[in-house]
């Protein structure tokens, strides 16, 4: 079962004020502007227009939405409540120098939230116009996904694992994310696994990498898509059958440092695995599942949210 969780709008802090905008940035004399200075200590008029939709584009009507307001200067947050119209809109506006996020929360969705930063922050300068942020009054969309139909999958969060050894071909039962034989319980070699380093000494350059192969079950693979960030549910409802399933990839990580990523925070992994085919090599039977990231290696693997749909054939990746 999935765990159930708070969203909580991510707001980043201002850095005008402590002065730690680095001065060779590309944005640094945009960032001290007086009016974007003057709105980010004392505030701007802000103007947000979302329309919330499902999936299917159809609007969400006479819904509450849950927003948050910040200031940074002095630090202070309050709560407004929205219920959006005939048309799945609803308005927000206020006075603010640091952000607003919000979220939506009904029976029969997955929960979402989004929001916008109105200050400064790395790689964005913000424009402050008659005192407002502009754009003022943009309208904006967010899609709300439905429940459609869950399934129960097998699941594993967050799972630290040792390396047993190295430059040898490591199966891996993706089921419940165990070694096989001989270095653990798994029964399935669902994906191979093979880790090398090369350290030359403490002071001199390190490295490893960590391969990824579905070459021992005909057929099998992955591929990799960038996560819904603004849903609970954050992949495609179903895995896609009409893609090109990679079968291997190398992952390379240079010290110092403890980790790598072989899957960013906002990927995630789609594989198929546990193939059968006919005597003409055609697949007849599979098994699907996703892997979110952040996955990293190291010193160890680091793995998080890996669900396996046990049922053969079935490409459905929502799970309960």
């Amino acid at each position: 079962m999935r765990k159930n969780f708070v969203v909580v709008a991510a707001i980043g802090a201002s850095l005008i004020a402590s002065g730690t905008i680095p001065k060779h940035s590309s944005t640094y004399y945009e960032a001290i502007k007086p009016e974007v200075q003057e709105a980010t200590r004392k505030g701007a008029l802000a103007k947000v227009i979302y329309r919330i939709v499902d999936d299917e584009g159809t609007p969400i009507t006479n819904t509450l939405v849950y927003g948050t307001w910040r200031n940074d200067f002095p630090r202070k947050t309050w709560n407004e409540t929205f219920t959006t119209d005939k048309n799945g809109e609803f308005v927000a506006e206020d006075k603010v120098g640091g952000a607003f996020g919000f979220y939506v929360k009904k029976d029969g969705y997955y929960m979402s939230s989004t929001g916008q930063n109105f200050h400064w922050r790395p790689g964005v300068s913000p424009v402050v116009k008659d005192g407002k942020w502009q754009p003022y009054g943009e309208h904006k969309t967010l899609v709300v996904k439905r429940k459609k139909n869950p399934i129960q999958m097998s699941y594993v969060h967050t799972l630290l694992m040792d390396v047993p050894t190295t430059n040898v071909w490591l199966g891996v039962d993706l089921e419940s994310f165990q070694w096989t034989l001989p270095y653990g319980n798994g029964k399935h070699s669902d994906v191979l696994l093979r880790f090398n380093y090369e350290m030359h000494d403490k002071y001199a350059e390190q490295w490893a990498t960590m391969d990824v192969s579905f070459t021992n079950n005909p057929c099998a693979g992955f591929y990799l898509r960038k996560k819904d960030l603004d849903s609970q549910f954050k992949s495609t409802y179903h895995a896609e059958t009409n893609v090109v399933f990679s079968q291997m990839d190398t992952y390379r990580m240079v010290f110092p440092g403890k980790y790598q990523y072989a899957l960013g925070k906002e990927d995630y992994m789609v594989f198929r695995t546990r193939t059968i085919v006919d005597d003409k090599g055609n697949l007849i039977s599979a098994h699907y599942g996703k892997i979110y990231g952040p996955w990293k290696f190291g010193v160890g693997i680091n793995v998080s949210d890996i669900y396996f749909n046990p049922t053969p054939n079935d490409t459905n990746l929502e799970s309960k």
